[in-house]
């Protein structure tokens, strides 16, 4: 796969279910791409300007087809994680379902090389910043599989830290922080 297709290909993939087997081709496109990539490339007509984010392409694929595999992925979870805001601000109430509950899963493998706090953290801040704040659902999620149970409790405790108010936490927020 070429990976600037992520352009041509990328909307017929957000709207189609993926099989598993594409994650390792996905990767290995994403990771061909070039350190660094313009975000316009324009066209010989000065007023036609073409915006394109190849990495924010490959990362929505992630999140939507393979939140785990991602995850779990030492060459792509860093930037991954970073892209959370971004990617969140286009996902749907489903999207943001299966992504929680591929963060759970992935909070509770014993093998997971990330660190698991910092993960979640960045995760709850992502949620937070997203039309999805208030959505219990996720909270219910969250409260009833992550394993080990001190892992929300810290990044909840590192958000207050961090004067950062979770909405979808509110209640555990003291009335300081609000």
């Amino acid at each position: 796969m070429e990976p600037k297709d992520i352009d041509n290909l990328g909307s017929l993939l957000l709207a189609r279910d993926v099989d598993a087997d594409f994650f390792p081709l996905l990767k290995e496109a994403y990771l061909k791409l070039p350190e660094e990539i313009s975000p316009k490339e324009e066209n010989e007509d000065e007023w036609f300007t073409i915006e394109t984010d190849f990495k924010h392409s490959y990362m929505l694929q992630f999140f939507q087809h393979f939140f785990y595999e991602t995850l779990k992925d030492n060459d792509i979870q860093p930037i991954f994680t970073e892209s959370f805001k971004n990617v969140f601000d286009h996902a749907f109430e489903s999207d943001i379902i299966r992504a929680t509950e591929g963060l759970c899963r992935a909070l509770a493998d014993t093998d997971t090389t990330f660190e698991k706090v910092d993960v979640l953290t960045e995760f709850l801040k992502a949620i937070n910043g997203c039309k999805h704040k208030k959505f219990a659902l996720i909270r219910k999620i969250l409260e009833e599989k992550i394993s080990p149970k001190e892992l929300l409790q810290r990044a909840i405790e590192r958000c207050k830290e961090d004067k950062f108010n979770l909405l979808l936490f509110e209640d555990t927020v003291p009335e300081s922080l609000r």
